[in-house]
């Protein structure tokens, strides 16, 4: 594995992009803290102009592992994008069988919930631990996942979390973990796979409609439905601006609860 590139002058005005590689065989899982592997680190030179110069390498050293492990979703979340973390194993509350090429996580305690990008298969309810890096994709916080390591299956899922549509924004950060919503279909424009939900919180986006985008197939007849809907909190762009959205893991998760008079 390579560290990102760190550029700097030296006296003689020549630039150098700086690595540190390590010599060592990658493996399946992350190098847990603390453990030490031989490393050298590699010289790119440039000349003012802009001319390449030969790469060089330094002898071969011994470096300490050291990364954030064994932490919550929380604290994972204030870090910096690119830092490489293992989280203590969390549940599944949408797999990649509801969110394609990704699936989310969540405290037992409902205190924070995160995306995660993976091309292997976990399923819902799954007991995970996840080690990665921390990115930001379409204004979302997610861990490309390098390594998910299945702890258990079959657990019970955190309850999802009742929420006012006018809290979003405020408080807790609700991105990524499972949540309840009621109100009005105020929109549903035909073929786009969503529609807006209003609880009286009158929410307003810019897309033009009021409430908040709900990712699913609303129901027959969605303008004189009141639903209730169970899905995981996220984000959406709508141009180039994200903007709040729930995404709804399969159609059981909306439900009609009464007719607009």
């Amino acid at each position: 594995m390579r560290s990102s590139n760190k550029r700097v002058s030296l006296s003689v005005g020549i630039v150098c992009a700086l690595a540190v590689a390590a010599t060592s065989a990658i493996v399946a899982a992350p190098t847990p803290p603390g453990t030490e592997i031989q490393a050298a680190a590699e010289a790119e030179y440039s000349t003012p102009g802009g001319d390449q110069m030969p790469t060089t390498t330094s002898n071969t050293v011994i470096v300490t592992v050291d990364y954030p492990s064994s932490i919550s979703i929380g604290a994972a979340k204030t870090l910096q994008d690119g830092q490489f973390v293992q989280l203590v194993p969390n549940v599944v509350t949408g797999g990649t069988a509801e969110i394609v090429g990704a699936f989310y996580i969540e405290a037992a305690d409902r205190s924070a919930g995160i995306r995660v990008a993976t091309s292997q298969t976990v399923r819902e309810g799954d007991r995970a631990t996840v080690s990665g890096s921390l990115a930001t994709l379409n204004g979302e916080r997610r861990i490309n996942a390098m390594n998910v390591a299945i702890v258990s299956s079959g657990n019970t899922l955190p309850g999802p979390l009742g929420m006012i549509q006018g809290s979003f924004g405020t408080g807790l950060d609700s991105t990524g973990l499972l949540m309840k919503l009621w109100g009005r279909v105020t929109a549903a424009p035909s073929g786009s796979g969503y529609f807006y939900l209003d609880d009286g919180s009158a929410l307003n986006d810019d897309s033009a409609y009021t409430g908040i985008r709900i990712l699913g197939a609303p129901p027959n007849d969605p303008g004189s439905k009141y639903l209730a809907v169970i899905g995981i909190a996220g984000v959406e762009m709508l141009g180039s601006w994200p903007i709040r959205a729930i995404r709804t893991r399969r159609a059981a998760d909306i439900v009609v609860v009464g007719s607009v008079p």
